[in-house]
């Protein structure tokens, strides 16, 4: 089978000189990751790639490649027009190469062959601005939120500017074109809510959302959390790459990171490895598999300690977003609550962190953000809510009375 090879380009002694990934990353030899393959008998070289993991997919993509030229098929690099059906199946076949697991390429899949509808257009070459109007359009039409909108558009965007399809920027919508939204307030959960959700929990169930709680970590994380992850005296958590049995995990930015975690869930955890020492995961579903249904069980918590919001209405959605008629479920009637969410545990970790008075660049590295624009939101509303600012707003009223 036609491959290409990853290496890391380098100098010593003044020389270039070409290593081995796994080379480079034991010896913490520095330089920029290359792709090589052969063309008959001639060695091709393309580079350089910013990191390892802009090198694998250009790796992923070059063998793809590979393997149409050796079929007969049409690539890009051929001269020949290719397809949007075409660019679409090499895009995801890149995005289930970088993907944690299937959903990611499913949800690219969705998007992608809905544009596709949407445009009308058969080849890559016939795209134009217009497109992106229309696909935007289309979901105006169906009254979808400007935030939504917006995130369908980076999306197509992201897709256009790929490699594989290289659409001109005159032909993609700009930054400045892209809609405008309303960033939605900052949610997290209270104290008061919290205790009465963990009244309600059996002791596993306490244990499993104290984690999402005390460790700000996101659902896949938990999903595959490990005992030797866990560092008893230490106290910290550490998020990192591993594979499970016939799953595969790795972590959203590929980088891992460690978590400091408190030590009433570090005992907690502890005695909970007594019984459960003979199993590689912390927390599994039947059939002692990663648990997958940590959100369904969280809604079921809510409803049971009475915690709904009791105006929740959700239910069976077609391919368009549209709630189908007859299949309302309400929260008022049971675990359907829309405001009971696993990433609303993380943003309560991040909000008491910051708090007190955590800084924030620690507060980003333990998150695993890559920016603080989502943890700014999180300040501005701490420092809304501080006694500084009830001290001024009380002032205010005792200078101007009416």
């Amino acid at each position: 089978m036609a491959a290409a090879t990853i290496v890391v380009r380098g100098t010593l002694g003044g020389k270039r000189v070409n290593w081995g990934v796994e080379r480079a990353r034991r010896e913490g030899l520095k330089g920029t990751f290359w792709i090589k393959w052969k063309n008959g008998t001639s060695q091709k070289w393309d580079g350089p790639h910013k990191d390892e993991w802009a090198a694998k997919a250009a790796k992923a993509r070059r063998e793809r490649e590979l393997k149409q030229i050796a079929l007969g098929l049409p690539v890009a690099d051929s001269g020949k027009r290719i397809t949007l059906s075409e660019a679409i199946a090499r895009f995801l076949e890149v995005k289930r190469t970088e993907s944690q697991d299937g959903r990611s390429a499913d949800r690219w899949k969705w998007e992608l062959e809905l544009f596709q509808q949407v445009s009308g257009k058969t080849y890559v070459d016939e795209i134009l601005k217009e497109d992106s109007y229309k696909y935007w359009r289309h979901f105006q039409d169906r009254k979808r939120e400007p935030r939504t909108i917006y995130n369908r558009l980076c999306s197509i965007n992201r897709f256009l500017s790929d490699s594989i399809c290289n659409v001109a920027a005159d032909r993609r919508l700009s930054v400045k074109e892209m809609p405008s939204y309303d960033e939605s307030a900052v949610d997290y959960y209270s104290q008061e809510d919290l205790k009465r959700l963990f009244a309600a929990c059996t002791a596993e169930e306490r244990l499993a959302y104290q984690f999402f709680l005390y460790s700000g970590c996101r659902e896949r994380e938990v999903m595959f959390a490990t005992w030797r992850d866990v560092d008893f005296d230490g106290c910290t958590f550490t998020i990192q790459a591993k594979q499970i049995g016939h799953h595969k995990f790795s972590t959203k930015n590929n980088k891992p990171r460690i978590v400091p975690i408190p030590s009433v869930l570090v005992e907690a955890l502890r005695t909970y490895k007594l019984i459960n020492s003979d199993r590689q995961l912390i927390f599994v579903n039947r059939e002692n598999g990663p648990e997958g249904h940590f959100l369904y069980k969280l809604k079921q918590i809510a409803s049971r300690a009475q915690l709904n919001c009791g105006h929740c209405v959700t239910g069976s959605y077609d391919e368009w977003g549209n709630l189908t008629p007859g299949t309302e479920k309400y929260c008022k009637n049971g675990p359907y609550c829309s405001q009971w969410t696993l990433h609303r545990f993380r943003r309560t970790w991040a909000t008491w962190h910051l708090q007190n008075g955590v800084p924030i660049t620690d507060v980003q590295e333990w998150i695993g953000h890559s920016d603080q624009t989502t943890l700014r939101r999180y300040l501005g509303l701490i420092n809304v809510k501080s006694d500084r600012a009830k001290a001024h707003a009380n002032n205010l009223a005792a200078l101007v009375e009416v």
